[in-house]
């Protein structure tokens, strides 16, 4: 049964970025996959300024509390554990001359 989660206070729920499964042509083995420290916001809890849901974050490598939901291995931070979030720069970005 599937459910909707809905965090409380200061906390986001994400899902983790997937590491590259290639670099440089060469298959990289699932146990050297080196874990990322940004991801989706999938749900976000009322007291969270700054952070929508759909928003990439980053976060510290320790952060946060692996849950399990509807089958999917999810993260839970709490908000002063998020960096910042990441936005997308156009492809031309008008360059500043003095």
């Amino acid at each position: 049964m599937a459910v909707r989660f809905n965090p409380l206070n200061n906390r986001i729920l994400v899902r983790r970025a997937k590491a590259a499964d290639k670099v440089s042509g060469l298959i990289v083995p699932e146990a050297a996959k080196k874990k990322m420290n940004q991801g989706e916001a999938l749900a976000v809890g009322p007291e969270c300024k700054g952070v929508q849901v759909g928003d990439t974050i980053l976060f510290g490598s320790y952060s946060g509390a692996m849950v399990e939901l509807n089958g999917e291995e999810l993260l839970m931070l709490f908000m002063d554990e998020v960096h910042g979030t990441l936005t997308s720069l156009p492809d031309s970005v008008p360059s500043e001359k003095a």
